[in-house]
């Protein structure tokens, strides 16, 4: 199964240039924090799925959504 990408066009409002400078500043920080948060997970996904693609299955022991504790929201 082949997965694609599709970028839906947006309406972006007319920003100055202050403004546009602090929401790209806003949205790095959003992305530091989360690739801080779900990074190793990110990580893990990304190499189980390039060894499934290369055929090289490796026995990877990862906790199980179940095991994971506390409510994320």
């Amino acid at each position: 199964m082949t997965h694609r990408t599709i970028f839906v066009p947006l309406l972006m409002p007319k920003l100055s240039d202050s403004a546009a400078a602090h929401l790209i500043d806003i949205l790095e920080q959003l992305l530091g924090i989360a690739q801080h948060h779900y990074g190793d997970q990110a990580h893990r996904w990304r190499r189980r799925q390039r060894n499934l693609a290369t055929g090289r299955h490796l026995h990877v022991v990862t906790p199980r959504d179940d095991d994971l504790r506390g409510d994320p929201f």
